[in-house]
């Protein structure tokens, strides 16, 4: 749990690289950075020793905390990643030995993902993804990552990565209507198989829960 990382020795959360300002109202704080026990959230914690890092203020001990942050981090999706794709623990470290580069490059997306909106400011209703759905949709549905090891022989998009967030976000405005109408009445959004979103020769299925919380996405063919 992010909380694991509540406290350095001694009890106190480090003052020196604290970026978030004392100018940032209580409630503001209270509703997007902090956790019920007045914990940085874990995407802060991340930002905030990244900058440190960055601008070498963090000495060997902060430096070690941020590692063990990115390791529960690292941890944690791979987890979720290797479950996804049906694989073994033996078959992982088999996949990290003989496909170093491919491990390295899925290290650095899985890392380097946050939750985030995928929607305009402007939308009443907000679409979002979060770390389990993130995994979800890439590591069954991408092709870089590692399908080949998975027992579950998905779809594959046909798009690199950073063009499959840009697909998301552009069928998410094209069905922003329907989208919201769901939403405002408290049902989810859903669109299958043939009646799904089609766009360059494919049709895509995608689900979006009554939060607006992005379940699934992926190509049918």
């Amino acid at each position: 749990m992010p909380g694991h990382f509540a406290t350095e020795s001694g009890g106190q959360h480090p003052r020196n690289i604290n970026i978030i300002g004392e100018t940032v109202p209580e409630e503001i704080k209270e509703k997007y950075l902090l956790q019920h026990n007045k914990v940085f959230k874990e995407q802060v914690l991340v930002q905030m020793y990244s900058f440190g890092l960055h601008h070498n203020l963090l000495n060997q001990e902060r430096k070690d905390y941020f590692n063990a942050i990115l390791k529960q981090r690292g941890d944690r999706r791979w987890a979720i990643l290797k479950k996804d794709l049906g694989i073994t623990e033996n078959v992982f470290q088999k996949f990290k030995t003989d496909h170093a580069e491919e491990y390295r490059n899925a290290r650095m997306i899985l890392l380097g993902f946050h939750d985030e909106t995928l929607t305009e400011n402007s939308s009443q209703y907000p679409i979002y993804w979060d770390e389990e759905r993130f995994v979800h949709i890439y590591a069954r549905h991408y092709v870089d990552y590692f399908i080949n090891f998975s027992t579950y022989k998905g779809t594959h998009f046909q798009y690199s990565y950073k063009d499959i967030r840009r697909l998301v976000c552009l069928i998410l405005d094209s069905l922003k209507g329907q989208i919201e109408a769901a939403l405002s009445v408290g049902k989810r959004f859903d669109k299958y198989g043939d009646q799904g979103y089609y766009f360059n020769g494919n049709y895509y299925t995608l689900r979006i829960d009554e939060t607006g919380r992005l379940m699934t996405f992926f190509p049918m063919a």
